[in-house]
């Protein structure tokens, strides 16, 4: 595997390089960037398409990888209540309470950030599920016991929607600060185009990539849903390419 001075090509070096004096660090991406046909982490792939787009702006990169690792999605909430209309089903109807909470990144007038903090959707399982097993996430979900939380979506029956699964999976991990794990399961959710989380995870992968430092990826999923005219969160997502990219 191919080294620079000893070090591993991650993200680690990134990190590295951007603590440097400004030789040094321009010499560390320069590497990178001659040897990126060997470098497998997306993160640090991301990272040299952001610095092409930038005319190898290492101060630009180093603020934007601060501001992403300061955002905090989860605290001085104000809530506001989207309604939402759910389809009535034969299978079973578990109501877990309206209403998701939106952040914003600073005391401007910019646009809420999404974030849900509370559940405010209804899941839908098969008439063979048990209602118990609902139950035991949200109670381990309310008190912030969220690696429970997983370990109860983990262990569902057979018969529980997918979707259901992965957004609430993902909101779990996200919660743990597991973003890489958090997208996986926003991924697997972008296979439910019809599902009633498709959009709400669609935004979330967006934020679960950039808070795993996967620059060119978040960016792809904030353009999709820029182009979509109706999406929810398009405003949003206008307001983190503008202020992250």
């Amino acid at each position: 595997m191919l080294h620079y001075k000893g070090k591993l090509l991650n993200f680690d070096l990134v990190l590295f390089a951007l603590a440097e004096d400004e030789a040094e660090c321009a010499n560390i991406f320069i590497f990178l960037k001659q040897n990126r046909h060997h470098i497998d982490d997306t993160a640090v792939l991301g990272v040299l398409d952001f610095l092409d787009d930038n005319n190898n702006d290492y101060d630009l990169l180093s603020q934007t990888l601060l501001n992403i690792e300061r955002t905090d999605f989860s605290k001085k909430p104000k809530p506001i209540q989207r309604k939402r209309y759910f389809p009535y089903a034969a299978s079973l109807i578990i109501f877990l309470g309206v209403g998701v909470f939106y952040y914003y990144f600073s005391q401007t007038s910019k646009p809420y950030v999404f974030v849900p903090d509370e559940f405010g959707l209804d899941n839908m399982l098969s008439d063979h599920a048990s209602t118990s097993h609902w139950d035991d996430f949200v109670a381990s979900f309310i008190i912030e016991d969220y690696a429970n939380a997983v370990r109860v979506i983990d262990s569902m029956p057979e018969g529980v929607a997918l979707d259901s699964i992965a957004y609430f999976k993902g909101v779990s991990a996200f919660k743990l600060g597991d973003y890489k794990l958090a997208a996986e399961n926003f991924i697997q959710l972008q296979h439910h185009k019809h599902s009633l989380f498709f959009q709400d995870g669609e935004y979330f992968l967006a934020l679960s990539l950039l808070k795993a430092k996967k620059l060119k990826n978040a960016h792809s999923v904030l353009k999709s849903i820029v182009d979509q005219e109706n999406h929810p969160f398009r405003d949003e997502s206008i307001y983190l390419l503008d202020n992250f990219y």
